[in-house]
């Protein structure tokens, strides 16, 4: 089915990887939210740049591009 999260980046589907922490997240959760949180902050950082117009178009783009080949 190909569902690795880079099987995932590569099909459009995931916008980012966020690496786990050595030996898996349950190992350290916190460097896990940590990086969660800078993921999730730079994310918003560029929408915010967006108006609702080019969100919208971007988003309409993006999934109408998903599994395409």
């Amino acid at each position: 089915m190909k569902l690795t999260a880079r099987d995932l980046k590569a099909a459009g589907v995931v916008d980012e990887i966020i690496p786990e922490p050595l030996g898996g997240a349950q190992e350290d959760p916190g460097k896990l939210y940590a990086c969660m949180e800078m993921a999730i902050e730079k994310s918003l950082a560029e929408l915010t740049l967006m108006s609702p117009e080019e969100l919208k178009n971007q988003r309409i783009r993006k999934f109408r591009e998903i599994g395409e080949i």
